[in-house]
């Protein structure tokens, strides 16, 4: 039986700023932003290194991923 491990990783670092409007036929709301507050959530078995994976790794794509959202229309 293999055992399933998760880590989540949260750092202040973290978060971007983005703007978004809804539409539909007959309804547009106006362009507004959030702040949002990023969160990643891995799982998996164990690798040889007796890790699920990099934690470095993942924090370092999560902040371009985040870097490349901020300041930008969803």
């Amino acid at each position: 039986m293999t055992t399933q491990f998760s880590i989540h990783v949260a750092k202040e670092n973290l978060k971007f700023s983005a703007a978004h409007f809804i539409a539909y036929p007959g309804f547009r709301e106006p362009l507004h932003g959030h702040n949002y507050q990023v969160g990643v959530r891995v799982e998996g078995n164990l690798a040889g290194t007796g890790y699920v994976i990099d934690f470095g790794m993942i924090k370092k794509l999560a902040k371009e991923i985040a870097d490349r959202l901020d300041e930008h229309t969803i």
